[in-house]
């Protein structure tokens, strides 16, 4: 039964295939900015359960009931009640954010008024990612990554960046003068000055969002009057394919392979022990039933053999 209950437990969180941790675990919890998040929780389903997050100065809270956020006792995870949620006794983050890093306690409260506590640290990696305007691909970029953008001369001479939107005079301008941005003259990234920056002729944006994605264009303005445009695209995706990795515009190969497929491959060797070990047990079952089954058989030629014996006498 235990093999069977793990193997509907291993195919109910096959979705979840980013990035597994659990409470207690002997060492932190790695996690890519913008990935999903997985923490398996103990007793999630029996017990009321309590997460802290540990802070120097406040200690939000989150209660769990019957394998369910309870959301008017939650602060740990404010405005983010469509990202969180628990499932099975496993906690999912969506889309992992900064604000997710810290040493998280699991008070399990059980029915005999015992209280147990489990911790986990975890630490959320940046992933980077580098573009440049005029690259022979569009610039692919994971929800929540940190992306930089190229740009020519930025220090030399006055910038204006447009996204295009509606392809009128309404579209959305960001002007950028001695590699800094002109925040009077840019709606382009409304309330978002602490998140997009210019430094060495580099756009910097941290972290992407969803509404970053779209088609850029960034005209140069010479000093003689002359006007030299540059063209990208902006692809936003759900979830990190290629970690900390440089897209070659030219072959569109990563520099590195992508640690969701790590997860994937352990994931599937995860199935393939447990699928090993419940097909042991039916071996081992037919053997016994086999075995007794020959058993009785003996016994049954035995008696037969006594009560032959007995009629001749």
């Amino acid at each position: 039964m235990m093999l069977i209950f793990g193997l509907m437990l291993m195919l109910k969180t096959a979705a979840c295939v980013e990035r597994f941790c659990w409470f207690n675990q002997s060492g932190p919890c790695y996690v890519a900015l913008g990935d999903k998040l997985c923490v398996m929780m103990t007793g999630a389903r029996e017990y009321d359960l309590k997460i802290n997050k540990i802070n120097y100065n406040t200690d939000p809270v989150c209660k769990i009931k019957n394998d369910s956020i309870r959301k008017d006792e939650c602060d740990l995870f404010n405005n983010r009640h469509d990202e969180v949620s628990v499932n099975y006794g496993i906690l999912i983050i969506n889309t992992v954010i900064r604000a997710d890093s810290g040493t998280y306690r699991l008070q399990v409260f059980k029915s005999n008024g015992t209280v147990t506590s489990e911790y986990l640290q975890v630490i959320v990696e940046g992933v980077e990612r580098f573009c440049w305007f005029n690259q022979a691909i569009p610039c692919y970029v994971a929800l929540g990554d940190k992306l930089s953008l190229m740009m020519v001369n930025a220090r030399e001479y006055d910038l204006k960046m447009h996204k295009s939107i509606s392809s009128t005079s309404e579209d959305p301008v960001c002007k950028i003068k001695y590699d800094r941005i002109r925040k009077d003259e840019c709606d382009l990234f409304n309330n978002r000055h602490d998140e997009v920056s210019v430094n060495n002729g580099i756009l910097i944006i941290n972290p992407v969002i969803r509404a970053d994605s779209g088609t850029y264009r960034v005209e140069l303005n010479y000093s003689d009057g002359k006007i030299t445009p540059a063209y990208l695209q902006v692809i936003v995706e759900e979830s990190v394919l290629c970690p900390a990795c440089v897209l070659c515009p030219d072959c569109g190969v990563c520099s590195e392979s992508s640690s969701s497929a790590v997860h994937v491959l352990v994931w599937c060797f995860q199935m393939m022990v447990l699928l090993g070990l419940l097909g042991g047990f039916h071996i081992y079952m037919r053997l016994t039933s086999g075995k007794k089954q020959e058993d009785q058989n003996v016994r049954m030629r035995r008696f037969r053999e006594g009560h032959e014996e007995t009629a001749e006498d």
